[in-house]
C-alpha cells in the first residue's frame, strides 16, 4: 500500500519535469528574438514604474534603461530579418510579408527610444508615451494576440 503513494509522487515528478520541455522555444533564433523583446520590456517596466511613481525616479537608472532601449530597438531588424518559426513564437507571418513596413516601424521605435528624455521625471513623462505608442502599434500589426502576457 505504501508503494502506490510513492509511485504517484514519482509520476507527478516525471510529469512536472516533462511539462516545461513542451514550453521551451526550440528554434534558437526565435529564442534570441524573444529575449531581445524581454530586454526591451524590462527597460520599459523600469521607466513606466518611474513615470507612475511606483519606482523613485533615478536618473542613472533611467538613462541606462534608455540606452538599453536604443540598443534593443536598433537590433530588431537583424533579429527578425529571416523568417524563423517556432510553435511558441508570437510573430505573425505578415511581418515578413510586409517587411518594409516592419523595418519602418522598428526605425520609428529606435527614433522614439533616442528621443526619450531620461534626465528628469517630467522629461520622461513627456517622451515615454511616444515610445510606448510606437511599440504597441507594431505589436498590434505583427504580434499574435495571446491571452497570456508574452513577448515574441
Amino acid at each position: 500500500m505504501r508503494l502506490i503513494p510513492r509511485l504517484i509522487i514519482l509520476a507527478l515528478i516525471l510529469v512536472a519535469s516533462i511539462a516545461p520541455a513542451q514550453n521551451r522555444v526550440e528554434n534558437r533564433h526565435v529564442a534570441q528574438r524573444m529575449q531581445l523583446m524581454q530586454t526591451g520590456r524590462a527597460a520599459v517596466d523600469v521607466l513606466t514604474g518611474m513615470m507612475s511613481n511606483r519606482i523613485r525616479f533615478d536618473k542613472p537608472r533611467a538613462r541606462a534603461a534608455r540606452k538599453s532601449l536604443i540598443k534593443m530597438t536598433d537590433a530588431i531588424p537583424k533579429h527578425f530579418r529571416k523568417r524563423r518559426t517556432d510553435p511558441l513564437s508570437n510573430a505573425k507571418i505578415t511581418l515578413w510579408i510586409n517587411w518594409t513596413d516592419f523595418k519602418y516601424r522598428a526605425k520609428g521605435a529606435n527614433n522614439a527610444a533616442r528621443a526619450l528624455n531620461a534626465r528628469s521625471l517630467n522629461g520622461l513623462r513627456a517622451t515615454l508615451p511616444d515610445l510606448m505608442q510606437t511599440c504597441l502599434s507594431c505589436h498590434r500589426a505583427y504580434r499574435k494576440d495571446r491571452k497570456m502576457v508574452k513577448t515574441h
